[in-house]
């Protein structure tokens, strides 16, 4: 196997080659395959502001403000929990501000426990059958959900990658502090079984 530089670069120049008209019809697809799952039934939600061609989350955004559902967004910390994620309220008047990797949070809005979430969007660079996750580096999303790690399939939070098709991978390499997602999904279905988390 590549070494994770490699392969992130790779996966990464893939998902940048896709066109406008391309991203904006992946994003729609993954809205249907998400609707069709049930996995919108839930109620509390954590999803992500797009960046560098990743999967746009504004449709799903979009569709769980109008269902009246609990949106967050994923805000890294500083201080003593240094490196990690809280998940903040994101509403349609939720003021933005960009981070130290220049990426939008929210400002000023309430953070929702981690065990309160039903359903966590998780974004990437590459991902496989078995659920790794090659993410952008930083170990954020890894160095939050450790604590998760081990529960049994059907505890909440659901961690569902969001993705192109094309970022499969073959197979990724597992260091032992990666956490696996539950499910992925992507503009041409579902990797996993995502019926075992109907609501």
């Amino acid at each position: 196997m590549q070494p994770k530089n490699k392969l992130r670069q790779h996966f990464q120049d893939l998902r940048r080659h896709l066109s406008q008209n391309q991203q904006v019809a992946a994003a729609a697809d993954v809205l249907v395959q998400l609707i069709d799952s049930g996995l919108l039934e839930h109620q509390q939600f954590a999803c992500y502001l797009a960046q560098d061609n990743e999967l746009n989350m504004a449709p799903i955004i979009n569709y769980l403000w109008k269902k009246d559902k609990v949106v967050t967004i994923p805000v890294i910390t500083h201080g003593y929990e240094n490196n990690l994620l809280v998940f903040k309220k994101y509403m349609t008047k939720t003021q933005l501000v960009l981070n130290q990797y220049q990426i939008f949070e929210p400002e000023n809005t309430e953070i929702v426990a981690l065990h309160h979430l039903d359903v966590i969007f998780v974004p990437l660079v590459a991902f496989d059958r078995r659920g790794v996750r090659l993410g952008m580096g930083g170990g954020f999303y890894d160095r939050t959900f450790s604590n998760i790690r081990g529960k049994n399939r059907d505890e909440k939070p659901l961690l569902v990658g969001v993705g192109h098709a094309c970022q499969e991978a073959k197979q990724l390499i597992c260091d032992q502090w990666d956490v696996k997602l539950d499910v992925v999904v992507t503009d041409q279905g579902f990797v996993g079984d995502y019926e075992l988390f109907s609501v």
